[in-house]
């Protein structure tokens, strides 16, 4: 507890990292919700532990965070997220501690892109643009397209990984490896009750859909001209209802309602469930993501009709 009391900001800015460090690695962008969350929670945060001077001090931050990369940015050599991942670090980190993240992120961003250009076949073509880039930023010239992100034969490294490897570092160097630890557990620990409750949810809704059908299913088998399929739609809506479950979500198929003795009957109940943790979770750290926010679950009973 004493790492809570103690070091908030810091936690947020280590689970900020990787969390955009997944991101960028995966679909190649930092979200922007992503970064306003990180933004927030350092000012806060650092209000709250060191009052008005931590606020300050996280303001300042993000402001030198922010304007590190703001060069290699207007020249066209880094992407827009990480320069804006940069400034909500800066707001959880403050001033020198984000300086040194821009340092470490520099060289290990090097690293990376020597690797993957090493990897490509094109190392000795970027290490020339490299240069030009460097050159251009010490004389303020004029982004050069050759060398912009936009072109799509330039070498594109997930940046935001070398980021989270600098606030790692220098987190680890100023409060220790416990903090980092802690962190990465946090984000696990997090993932894990997210998961549970979203399972916990599916499961008794599907238990709910399950129930409905069978009770449509026995009104379904009544004797011929006790019941319609007017009946047995009844009969499932109003179950659903009484477990709050919306019927407008559901689609129900019946078939032989008060058909020949000895023959089946069958209510088959279709519901749209939303996920309502894990669908807007993955959105929030990936907007590209192909993972649903809503499951279809069926449930299917069948009785012979009496």
């Amino acid at each position: 507890m004493d790492i809570l009391n103690h070091h908030p900001a810091l936690i947020a800015a280590l689970i900020i990292a990787m969390t955009a460090a997944a991101t960028d690695l995966k679909a190649r962008v930092v979200p922007n919700r992503l970064v306003a969350v990180g933004a927030l929670s350092g000012l806060l945060l650092n209000w709250w532990s060191d009052g008005a001077a931590g606020l300050m001090s996280s303001m300042a931050g993000a402001v030198v965070g922010f304007g590190i990369f703001l060069p290699f940015f207007f020249l066209g050599g880094m992407g827009g997220g990480d320069v804006k991942l940069m400034g909500a670090l800066g707001a959880c980190l403050g001033v020198i501690s984000v300086a040194q993240t821009a340092v470490v992120a520099s060289m290990a961003g090097a690293l990376l892109a020597v690797a993957a250009a090493a990897k490509a076949g094109v190392l000795r073509r970027t290490l020339a643009g490299a240069g030009r880039l460097l050159l251009s930023w010490i004389k303020m010239g004029t982004p050069q397209p050759e060398l912009s992100l936009d072109n799509p034969k330039a070498l594109k490294i997930p940046y935001a990984l070398p980021i989270a490897a600098g606030v790692m570092l220098v987190v680890k160097k100023r409060d220790g490896q416990n903090l980092v630890e802690f962190a990465i557990v946090v984000v696990l620990l997090l993932a894990l009750l997210l998961g549970i409750v979203e399972f916990g949810r599916v499961w008794m809704t599907f238990q709910v859909v399950t129930n409905a059908s069978r009770e449509g299913a026995r009104v379904a088998a009544l004797p011929t001209g006790f019941s319609t399929t007017a009946d047995v739609s009844t009969k499932v809506t109003d179950y659903m209802n009484s477990a709050n479950l919306d019927p407008t979500l559901a689609n129900i198929t019946i078939t032989n309602v008060d058909g020949a003795t000895g023959t089946d009957a069958v209510v088959t109940v279709q519901y749209t469930a939303d996920l309502m943790f894990l669908g807007p979770v993955v959105r929030l750290l990936d907007s590209s993501s192909s993972l649903p926010g809503t499951v279809t679950l069926t449930g299917t009973a069948t009785m012979r009709n009496e």
